[in-house]
């Protein structure tokens, strides 16, 4: 570039190396001129961006793979999962422990410690699942003596109601954890089939809400 000033500035506009040339006029038509070779090294800024795998992880499966697809001459990436764990691989697999929403930030450097950096929402959803058998003994052998309903993923308002043959309630548990020892009015339950219905309302994470669901069945109380 070209100047008659005393300073100059000016602005590179596309990556590259440069040669810089000052010539000085004296009175008398005087010359003398200076060329710097590569004085000025203009680098590429990086792009970041990222993509992931499953795209839409929950619970069940909270293995997700990132993958890095930044633009630019890369040399180093950070990568933030929300979740307070971190990683400097360019693809990174990292394991949620618990659903929810996460900000997940990663800051790419190029050549020229050049910085860039992109933040995504992931949602890592609440899948409930039950397990619940379809037999137990409650005769004090410290196996199987209670009827429990086995869950994963958070749940809330959870109540279970276990039904003899004719339609009678003879348990009831808002504690998941508490389950039917096989008594009724404070005596034994006959051995028989009895039927039980699950009541529960979990979170959707999405928005907040909360959504609902039912689950019934039959299980053998065996004596």
């Amino acid at each position: 570039f070209d100047t008659s000033s005393e300073f100059a500035d000016h602005a590179y506009t596309q990556p590259g190396s440069y040669d810089v040339s000052l010539t000085l006029t004296y009175p008398n038509s005087c010359v003398a001129s200076l060329t710097l070779q590569d004085l000025v090294k203009v680098y590429e800024s990086p792009v970041a961006d990222f993509t992931w795998s499953p795209p839409l992880p929950t619970n069940i499966a909270p293995n997700v793979q990132f993958q890095d697809v930044s633009m630019g001459q890369l040399l180093q990436w950070d990568w933030d999962f929300g979740d307070g764990a971190t990683s400097n691989k360019a693809n990174a697999v990292h394991t949620y422990n618990l659903p929810g929403i996460y900000e997940v930030l990663l800051l790419v450097t190029s050549a020229g410690n050049c910085h860039d950096s992109i933040s995504k929402t992931l949602t890592v959803g609440n899948d409930v699942r039950f397990y619940v058998p379809n037999a137990f003994s409650p005769n004090g052998d410290g196996l199987n003596d209670e009827f429990l309903a086995y869950s994963v993923g958070l749940l809330q308002d959870f109540k279970m109601t276990i039904f003899n043959r004719w339609g009678g309630v003879i348990f009831e548990s808002e504690d998941p954890a508490k389950g039917w020892d096989g008594t009724s009015h404070n005596k034994e339950a006959q051995q028989g089939i009895y039927t039980y219905l699950i009541t529960y309302r979990f979170p959707a994470l999405e928005g907040g809400a909360l959504d609902s669901g039912t689950l019934g069945g039959e299980m053998l109380l065996l004596r």
